[in-house]
């Protein structure tokens, strides 16, 4: 037991690190993110912040200052917000593209059943429309934010 003990003991000791960091030699890629053609990469350069921004096929690279700090996080929270509405518009007109096979198949099988559940399909159908217009015009205005902070940080 005393040996378990003594060998657990050295692997938490030869696993452990003195606690200094040297913040000199850190770099790489921290978060990304991208949709329809507008996207961002930021990463850590010694103890400096480094982002790529784009759209399509014209990219910037931008050192993070206090000047830009602001545009730049409101940059990356347009485009994360965009890729999470971009989602939910699909998932919603994916749901409106369901309800219309099953109300085709319905209709074909037995007439009598769409007369019984026409309430529900509408319903379900009035929703399912809701939900896509409300994201598509979240989408075309979170693109119009991305687009505006993107010619900010080109004309900084």
């Amino acid at each position: 037991m005393l040996w378990m003990f003594c060998c657990l003991l050295f692997l938490v000791t030869a696993c452990s690190q003195s606690g200094e960091e040297d913040t000199e030699k850190i770099s790489g890629v921290i978060s990304k993110g991208q949709v329809l053609g507008y996207e961002y990469e930021t990463a850590i350069e010694g103890s400096s912040f480094l982002w790529k921004v784009g759209h399509k096929q014209d990219s910037l690279y931008i050192k993070e200052s206090d000047s830009n700090k602001e545009i730049l996080e409101d940059f990356m929270v347009a485009v994360n917000k965009g890729t999470s509405v971009l989602v939910t518009l699909m998932i919603s007109l994916g749901y409106i593209v369901i309800i219309a096979i099953t109300t085709f198949i319905l209709f074909k099988k037995n007439r009598k059943i769409i007369k019984a559940s026409s309430g529900i399909l509408i319903a379900f159908s009035v929703i399912a429309m809701f939900i896509a217009f409300e994201s598509a015009t979240d989408f075309n205005r979170i693109l119009h934010d991305a687009e505006y902070y993107f010619l900010v940080l080109k004309n900084i």
